[in-house]
């Protein structure tokens, strides 16, 4: 997909904690940091998070679910476009 063309220097993206090996590799090939991806903090499995990584991990999930409700809305609105139907092109 090489997202890295539609990302701009300034710009903050939020993905999943799925992504981590794909952000390395992103800011190793391109002038982007690890600045411009926002995750939340994965928990090591002998040791609980602190109480601000469980904070900043639970507003992070809530961002995330505002912005996949945004997208239920726009599929509302937009019924054609939600992929719940095919859509049928004629010439």
């Amino acid at each position: 997909m090489k997202i890295q063309k539609h990302i701009h220097l300034l710009d903050c993206i939020a993905v999943d904690g799925g992504y981590t090996q794909y952000i390395k590799k992103v800011v190793e090939d391109t002038e982007l940091s690890k600045k411009n991806f926002c995750c939340p903090i994965l928990k090591s499995c002998s040791k609980d998070l602190a109480q601000d990584e469980a904070n900043y991990n639970k507003i992070f999930g809530s961002f995330r679910s505002q912005i996949e409700a945004e997208f239920g809305e726009l599929g509302a609105i937009f019924e054609k476009h939600n992929n719940r139907k095919p859509v049928l092109v004629t010439k």
